[in-house]
């Protein structure tokens, strides 16, 4: 009697592993039916179209029709190989069904100069397009990477400030490693200097703003320049 249970056991387990692989291989055999493509927010580069276009590209590259023998890994590597794209990741949905979800680069400023691009906060470069611009602050030059990541600081400082948060327009490259600066609602440039005590720097803006706001006086200033300790030296537009 115990060898006829056991027997019995023995043979359930096959037949409910043999029922298992045959729907594995069932599973398996079944052929591609579709990638759903899901943006983290709302593109502005990437469109639809092109996605679609690189994945049709890959998995024919691949030659491959059936999901599990599609190499997930190598089409995220390639995708992420798109210069707009900061990340992909594809899974399964279904036996038949694939998912691919993917974030796109955030400008954080534009570089203008010899070559005309995009930078994110990662400082990678990518480039822009004619027929789609975002509305990020200009560095006007050729900036080195150093110079990028001294522009960013400089961003990042300003936008600290309540009063200058999102007001800054510009960065230009100056002579001797110096930055000048354009902000909207001001009608004189900002002479930076140097991105040293940057902090300090924005405090003399809003010093000076706000005197112009209490005086009230016809002078008006092309540039104000404030690399020089304790004080701002104004530039009125006729000298």
């Amino acid at each position: 009697m115990k060898n006829k249970g056991l027997i019995t056991v023995i043979f359930l387990t096959l037949t409910w592993g043999a029922i298992g692989l045959f729907a594995f291989y069932q599973n398996s055999q079944r052929e591609l039916s579709q990638v759903a493509i899901e943006f983290s927010k709302t593109p502005v580069f990437l469109r639809d179209s092109l996605v679609n276009k690189l994945l049709i590209q890959n998995l024919e590259d691949q030659k491959k029709e059936r999901i599990l023998e599609v190499d997930l890994n190598m089409i995220e590597s390639v995708i992420e190989q798109n210069p707009y794209v900061q990340k992909a990741e594809i899974y399964p949905l279904s036996p038949r069904d694939l998912a691919l979800r993917l974030e796109e680069r955030t400008p954080i400023f534009r570089v203008f100069g010899p070559k005309n691009y995009y930078v994110d906060a990662e400082l990678i470069p990518f480039p822009a397009m004619a027929s789609r611009s975002v509305a990020v602050p200009v560095v006007y030059g050729d900036p080195s990477p150093s110079q990028l990541a001294q522009a960013y600081a400089i961003l990042r400082k300003v936008n600290s400030f309540p009063r200058l948060e999102g007001r800054l327009t510009s960065i230009s490259l100056k002579e001797e490693a110096s930055f000048q600066l354009e902000f909207r609602d001001l009608p004189f440039q900002v002479m930076l200097g140097r991105a040293t005590s940057v902090g300090q720097k924005c405090k003399k803006i809003l010093l000076f703003e706000d005197f112009q706001q209490q005086v009230k006086d016809s002078i008006q200033y092309k540039q104000i320049h404030l690399d020089y300790a304790h004080q701002i030296v104004a530039i009125p537009v006729r000298s």
